[in-house]
């Protein structure tokens, strides 16, 4: 289970003196500061897990930056929420999961300020208005690496013009002619005319060919509101050496402040690879003991970041017993390569690489997981194999490698996934498969929520899905389980005695057990579940705030004679749950008499009530 603990770096410098000292100093007393400190960060770099380009065709990407390192973001406050609690309400995390809104936030923005805008209009104002602050290795970042730029929200709000496609590449030049052209709109979306200079700025020095603006390298032009004009951008003269060349169009108003930028990348291969990742099919865990077959994808691309065709590979178990079973023996003609390889299903690591003029791509497989294996499902409270369920009610799954750690549930509403664990039901015919709702989870046994999305349909297929504790994930096989429309059942506890004991409470919420029974004419409360549908009805996972009565009749006996029902609905708050309100027969004796509840004419489990002779008991 992820867990969250403290931690105390030591710098190298210090590290030394403190190893110095302890070796001089036996009874050496340390004082640990637990202040927060202030770290400083360098906000204008390239974080080292960001994405980069150019895409396997060699045309440009990424298209913009925005900020995803070290981002204090909202969190959940509520405590059952595990994974993203904080009681503050805010966490700090890093990714692009956190770039991304910030590109998608300001796109609503301009799309605000200029509700006449096309999403390419958007996208345009978004990239080309980008500024260059981003530094790598000392210099500007490379377009491969932030596209146009950084986001600038409030430059991209009023751009001098728009440009379609807001970036220029001229793709896999390799045995091509020049020149190759591409086609720039440019249109004025202001409210006057506009004179406008486009200016060809070259990033990297190329002797052999250069990009011109429709065959020049600045041009001038005028625009009235609303006008657009079509721009030819072609790439001229020889076809390059081997490298990656970028640079921008800068499009500029003659008389005005403000500035467009559009990006333009192309890249000549050396057919030489110097670099590769795997793409598909490292990093795989599979089943103990079971053999598995496993596709490997590998990349390879020369060092300006242009796939490799034609390059001779192979395919090699290095570690442990993998078989490849084929396997390409040349990349295609972008640098890909695959392989079909059979793993032991070892628990210690296996290994095959992929290797090409030199360069070696590694991919690793462990057969370290445990299947997940569903023995049986069944109704909570009757506890018997093979028995129906009903949409809405607790269910118990037993089995074996159901979950990676034991728990339960905080509250409604009841979490997907819980402990590394999670369960839907299918009905492939109807094309549905919906979640289950996890009270607790342990390796052997899941409680559940039945969806109430099943009503209707007379059975399902149940399985389980378990995320390891390596993040492989593995799914049990399909288990069918029937359903009713009510498989009612009153659920019962464990006591300290180690017995199974009926939920069954007075009025004010005392347990009802031998020494403090129920009195003839007085309410019992019964908890139950699989009672069927309530006249509101609620999500799967959800409690009622408030008491809410089922749509079926029920009818109580105890020790064979009716007793009044008072109430018959949920238990507010609880998924899943219902009570029953009952009053005990006034002419019944003392002693332990069958309760039985029959919810549309389907008799529940039979359980004990004890009941005192002593009214005042």
């Amino acid at each position: 289970e992820d867990t969250e603990m403290p931690a105390y770096f030591v710098g190298a410098i210090d590290g030394r003196a403190l190893v110095a000292s302890i070796s001089t100093v036996p009874d050496l007393q340390l004082t640990f500061d637990a202040a927060p400190g202030t770290v400083p960060q360098d906000w204008h770099r390239v974080a080292d897990f960001s994405g980069r380009g150019p895409t396997p065709g060699l045309n440009l990407k990424p298209d913009i930056a925005a900020p995803g390192d070290f981002i204090l973001t909202a969190a959940a406050r509520q405590p059952w929420r595990h994974g993203t609690f904080r009681p503050s309400g805010f966490h700090q995390l890093s990714g692009t999961s956190l770039s991304a809104p910030f590109v998608a936030g300001a796109a609503a923005l301009v799309w605000q300020r200029h509700p006449h805008y096309t999403a390419r209009e958007v996208a345009s104002a978004l990239i080309n208005s980008a500024s260059r602050t981003v530094m790598e290795r000392g210099e500007p970042a490379r377009v491969g690496a932030v596209g146009g730029g950084m986001l600038d929200i409030e430059r991209a709000l009023e751009p001098i013009a728009t440009a379609e496609p807001p970036t220029v590449g001229f793709g896999d030049l390799t045995g091509r002619r020049l020149p190759v052209s591409r086609t720039v709109a440019i249109t004025n979306r202001g409210t006057a005319p506009e004179a406008y200079a486009m200016t060809v700025i070259a990033r990297d020095a190329d002797a052999r060919a250069s990009v011109k603006v429709n065959g020049a390298e600045r041009v001038r032009f005028g625009l009235r509101p609303g006008e657009f004009m079509r721009l030819q951008v072609s790439l001229e003269g020889q076809l390059p050496v081997a490298g990656s060349y970028e640079g921008h169009l800068l499009l500029t108003r003659t008389d005005r402040t403000g500035a467009l930028r559009i990006p333009f990348l192309y890249v000549i291969g050396t057919a030489a690879p110097h670099d590769g990742f795997a793409l598909f099919g490292d990093d795989e865990f599979g089943i103990a003991g079971e053999r598995a077959t496993q596709e490997l994808v590998a990349k390879f691309v020369d060092r300006s970041g242009a796939p490799v065709a034609a390059a001779p590979v192979t395919f090699v178990s290095r570690t442990g017993n993998a078989r490849v079973l084929s396997a390409s023996t040349a990349t295609d003609k972008f640098g890909l390569a695959g392989a079909r390889v059979e793993y032991s299903g070892a628990i210690a690591p296996e290994q095959v690489v992929a290797s090409a003029g030199g360069v070696e791509i590694p991919f690793w497989h462990e057969g370290a997981g445990t299947k997940p294996t569903i023995a049986t499902a069944m109704n909570l409270a009757l506890y018997e194999s093979g028995t129906a369920v009903a949409p809405g009610s607790v269910i118990a799954v037993e089995g074996t490698g159901l979950a990676e750690f034991t728990g339960s549930a905080r509250g409604s509403p009841l979490p997907i996934a819980l402990k590394s664990a999670s369960a839907s039901f299918d009905f492939p015919d109807l094309g549905l498969s919906v979640p289950a709702r996890v009270h607790f989870a342990s390796p052997e046994q899941l409680n559940l929520q039945v969806p109430w999305e099943l009503a209707g349909i007379n059975f399902a297929f149940l399985k389980v899905r378990v995320r390891s504790k390596a993040g492989a994930w593995f799914v049990s096989d399909p288990v069918l389980v029937d359903t009713v429309a009510a498989a009612p059942g009153v659920l019962s506890y464990m006591s300290e005695a180690g017995e199974l004991v009926p939920e069954l409470s007075h009025a004010d919420g005392r347990p009802l057990h031998a020494e403090d029974p129920a009195r003839p004419g007085e309410v019992v409360v019964a908890v139950m579940t699989g009672n069927g549908p309530l006249a509101s009805p609620v999500p799967t996972g959800y409690g009622t705030d408030d008491y809410v009565e089922t749509v079926y009749p029920h009818s109580v006996t105890v020790g064979g004679r009716p007793a009044r029902v008072e109430y018959a609905g949920s238990l507010p708050g609880a998924a899943g749950l219902y009570q029953v309100d009952f009053v005990v027969p006034g002419d019944l004796s003392g002693g332990d008499w069958d309760l039985q509840v029959t919810v549309h004419g389907v008799p529940s489990n039979v359980v004990k009530l004890p009941v005192g002779n002593d009214p005042s008991s």
